[in-house]
């Protein structure tokens, strides 16, 4: 098998393995919708992705001040990680 077969094996492993994992985790994302909806945060299937190393992720812009209106913004549009971390519980 040359370089070119593996790459396409490889990119054809990542896709069906994204496409398991967000199978696998459809009623999890659908209940995160669900939840979304009581902050009229209007979310779709297709925000939603699988990343290998990282697992589900949701993309919208600016979602988790929408969900946290607590949550200040710096000047540089960041957010402070430390009051992140003792806002929200981490899971593995």
């Amino acid at each position: 098998m040359n370089r070119a077969e593996r790459i396409k094996k490889y990119q054809a492993f990542i896709a069906q393995e994204k496409a398991d994992k967000l199978e696998k985790n459809k009623t999890l994302i659908e209940a995160f919708i669900g939840y979304c909806k009581q902050f009229d945060i209007d979310l779709k299937s297709s925000n939603f992705d699988y990343l290998q190393g990282l697992g589900i992720t949701c993309y919208l812009d600016k979602i988790v001040l929408k969900l946290n209106e607590d949550i200040e913004v710096d000047k540089e549009g960041l957010i402070d990680f430390n009051r992140l971390i003792y806002q929200f519980e981490r899971k593995v």
